[in-house]
């Protein structure tokens, strides 16, 4: 388990970040963190990261899905950031044809 104090500095960059205070992080509420954690990823990457740290999938993260996102979140870093970009865009050849957009909770 995390130190208090960890997860203390965690609580206060939650309360930071979440700039509407409702308790809740929106995808572009933790956007900003993301660029600064992984500036080598893409919007469709990040998108991809907030969608791993909000477990619940509820369409926010939450203070206790945030504090594990980002103490144990690392895996999921490593991981999108060396995905081909090929496997998450098509090109606009492909839009209207047979292609088919991946499908996500956010309809990207």
């Amino acid at each position: 388990l995390p130190k208090n104090d960890q997860v203390e500095n965690l609580k206060r960059q939650f309360k930071e970040l979440d700039l509407n205070q409702d308790g809740l992080l929106s995808f572009q509420e933790m956007d900003e963190l993301l660029q600064t954690l992984a500036p080598q990823l893409s919007q469709g990457q990040r998108q991809k990261l907030f969608c791993a740290a909000d477990v619940n999938q509820n369409g926010v993260v939450e203070l206790e899905e945030f504090i594990d996102f980002v103490m144990y979140g690392k895996v999921a870093v490593a991981k999108i950031s060396t995905e081909s970009l090929a496997d998450t865009e098509t090109s606009h050849e492909e839009v209207g044809s047979t292609a088919h957009w991946p499908e996500t909770k956010y309809g990207t």
